[in-house]
């Protein structure tokens, strides 16, 4: 609950009172929570997509690497390539 009040005074002064709002902040909180837990779920699947990617990555690369170190996978000098 939010509350927010002014004073009133009469033209002598004396005090007659208060105006205000309150506003009830539940349904605000609700979507703050809701927007956060979202937030830590989408941190987390990126984090999850990112390590899988960087895992491919590296099974993907160390397939070069052992194609490009294979002796038999270079071509031979002479050798024509149609």
């Amino acid at each position: 609950m939010m509350a927010s009040g002014n004073p009133i005074h009469d033209q002598p002064g004396a005090f007659i009172g208060y105006v205000g709002t309150c506003v009830d902040l539940t349904e605000i909180r609700r979507a703050e929570e809701s927007a956060e837990i979202q937030r830590g779920a989408l941190a987390n699947f990126l984090r999850v997509a990112t390590m899988d990617q960087m895992t491919v990555g590296r099974r993907r690369g160390s397939h070069v690497r052992r194609v490009l170190h294979d002796p038999r996978s270079r071509p031979r000098h002479g050798s024509r390539h149609q």
